[in-house]
């Protein structure tokens, strides 16, 4: 994976982080008293204050998990094709934007064990992967699975490993290539219909050639009938002549 892409992928999990903790950690405002004056603090000396909780981060470990999941689910899912027409690969090569916030998210679970409010990851969508533009069928994908899973009976005290984060982005894998594949079963759909409609059509012409062909070998054949009857005709003038 090349340096760039790692540092846009990584961009998308800081922005994610953020947006969760701000959205589900309620921080205590300490009251100020209205009597005793506040000394400006010199922005030159005063470090910035220190975070009550450190935010969520993915490791090049993660995205190497991340990819060898990916990897196994290609085995499984091969390649899809329509004969004479096209091959669709189901699967990808490599982990993709919209898999790094999902991964983002189950981390997060797995590691805080509080699940984010959908309204939270509604606006962590639109912050992280505003930028890339991505198709209607993988932000489909990512809300179908989180419904399902922010929805699901987790036991608390399974949460944390490795391996139970990789089981849920599995299954957020298996959300998003049923979408694509219902995409692209609307997109046979649309060149099945595309196809009969154009089978239809060459009947149609063919039928009405066959129609053209069979009148004017009627009209030949009267033609045929008419030349033969005048030349009797001509033959019987010339014998009573």
């Amino acid at each position: 994976m090349k340096k760039k892409t790692i540092v846009g992928l990584i961009a998308i999990v800081a922005i994610a982080a953020a947006v969760m903790f701000a959205g589900c950690v309620e921080k205590d405002k300490a009251p100020v008293p209205t009597s005793t004056p506040i000394a400006t603090p010199d922005p030159e000396t005063t470090p910035p204050p220190a975070p009550t909780e450190d935010l969520l981060t993915i490791t090049k470990d993660d995205f190497k998990r991340a990819n060898e999941a990916i990897k196994s689910k290609n085995k499984e899912l091969g390649a899809w094709s329509i004969p004479g027409v096209a091959t669709f690969d189901l699967g990808q090569d490599s982990v993709q934007p919209e898999d790094v916030f999902v991964y983002t998210l189950i981390k997060y679970h797995n590691k805080r064990k509080a699940m984010p409010p959908s309204s939270v990851v509604e606006s962590a969508i639109e912050k992280s992967l505003e930028e890339y533009d991505l198709s209607n069928w993988k932000l489909s994908a990512i809300r179908a699975f989180w419904i399902d899973y922010s929805t699901a009976n987790f036991n608390l005290d399974e949460l944390g490993s490795e391996d139970k984060i990789i089981e849920s982005f599995l299954w957020y894998l298996d959300v998003k290539f049923i979408e694509r594949q219902n995409l692209i079963n609307k997109k046979f759909e649309a060149f099945v219909t595309a196809e009969e409609m154009r089978q239809n059509a060459m009947q149609d012409w063919t039928e009405h050639e066959n129609k053209v062909q069979d009148r004017e070998e009627q009209a030949r054949l009267e033609r045929d009938c008419y030349q033969v009857l005048w030349d009797v005709e001509w033959a019987i003038q010339k014998a009573a002549e």
